[in-house]
């Protein structure tokens, strides 16, 4: 998983099969039913483990109904992003992960955030290096040569679309808390380029994502005056350099805000603000269970009239699919799972796994996709696993 942007480099970038996470998510279903067959009676199941398994049955029943089976085939609805989730988390909650294995982690992390950095950098001069935006997208809507609109998603985007905010962004979060964790001064390094990253991939949420995983300087510091001070002198340190780093490599700073940050002009012009008209108008048909699919055919029919291919909220798309009962579900288990990290991280003071979490629930305003299996967000799970087990060990 940790080499995942190399291998789906050849997987889907140089032989055109499939990104490697679609690989691991099958090997991860394979190992992890094994996993439970022979480890049947020992194994702990946390209240959110059990909420994600009901989640996939849920969506795996509605499968039925709304053509999702007919079309795609049983193995491959059954054998789902979902379902990889839960046996990952009886996996990593089953687990006890040992300091070289975290060591020898943190270690990869920092080459993955230097040479994301790099080949970002890059990207600024030459669009077409290692460029996978164009793999994923059949349209010509967003050209390598809008600078300040192509999005830039270095060694991550022949993953997946949204793996450099749901990957790399969380993997960051996990390196910033141990390094905070340790008191290494090098997190200042690795902010800077994690927030350069950010700011040339034009993704608005990635940006986002990025300032609010600086907070747990913040929260981490247990003097809040002490954890003022060294959160502004960070974020100064970070700006300015960002700020010159960006001058350098030719980007005006105006208008990146007028041409992308606020590329709209009006908040009405959004595809948010349409998926909250399309929202109240089609919510109340199947509130309790919903209509089954987030691209149902009214639905889309309805979202391109805002030029958008459905309702862009996550949270009400997931609502409208499937309705209040399903999203108990799949909310409720975000909220289990967020508030297990919080419990680690105020008894440990490593922030890094609840931060990671924090900021996909956040990106998922911005877009439908619900699946936590991206390998940043697994590894935030584990690093809550080992500084848990760590925590108890020590009492």
């Amino acid at each position: 998983m940790l080499f995942s942007p190399i291998f789906s480099y050849f997987t889907f970038g140089v032989f055109g099969l499939l990104s490697i996470q679609r690989y691991l998510m099958v090997v991860i279903i394979i190992y992890g039913l094994i996993y439970v067959i022979k480890y049947n009676n020992k194994l702990s199941l946390p209240f959110f483990v059990k909420m994600a398994f009901v989640w996939f049955m849920y969506t795996f029943i509605w499968s039925f109904y709304n053509g999702y089976i007919e079309n795609r085939g049983f193995f491959p609805v059954l054998l789902n992003h979902q379902l990889a989730v839960f046996f990952a988390l009886i996996v990593i909650y089953n687990t006890t992960f040992r300091r070289k294995f975290i060591t020898n982690t943190i270690f990869i992390f920092k080459i993955t955030v230097v040479t994301t950095a790099i080949v970002s950098i890059i990207q600024v001069f030459d669009g077409s290096f290692l460029n996978a935006w164009e793999l994923w997208r059949d349209d010509d809507s967003i050209k390598i040569d809008n600078f300040y609109e192509f999005r830039r998603t270095s060694i991550f985007g022949f993953i997946e679309q949204n793996a450099l905010g749901l990957s790399f962004i969380p993997l960051l979060a996990v390196l910033t808390g141990y390094l905070l964790h340790k008191k290494s001064s090098l997190m200042i390094f690795y902010l800077f380029l994690g927030g350069s990253v950010a700011l040339v991939s034009n993704t608005r949420y990635v940006m986002i994502s990025f300032v609010i995983i600086t907070f747990q300087i913040l929260i981490a510091n247990q003097n809040k005056l002490t954890g003022v001070l060294r959160y502004s002198w960070v974020i100064f340190i970070v700006g300015i350099g960002t700020y010159f780093g960006l001058q350098f490599v030719g980007y005006d700073l105006l208008s990146w805000f007028e041409q992308r940050l606020f590329r709209e002009g009006s908040i009405t012009e959004t595809t948010r603000y349409a998926a909250i008209i399309n929202f109240i108008h089609f919510f109340p048909d199947n509130y309790l269970l919903g209509n089954g699919s987030i691209m149902h055919p009214d639905i889309v029919a309805a979202s391109k009239a805002f030029y958008s291919s459905h309702i862009h909220v996550g949270y009400l798309s997931h609502l409208v699919a499937y309705g209040i009962v399903g999203c108990a579900f799949l909310y409720g288990f975000w909220f289990l799972l967020a508030r297990r990290l919080y419990m680690t991280a105020k008894l440990t003071n490593f922030w890094g796994s609840f931060f990671a979490l924090t900021v996909f629930l956040i990106a998922f305003a911005t877009f439908s996709q619900s699946s936590i299996f991206y390998y940043g967000l697994l590894y935030a799970l584990i690093f809550d696993k080992y500084f848990y087990d760590e925590y108890k060990i020590n009492q």
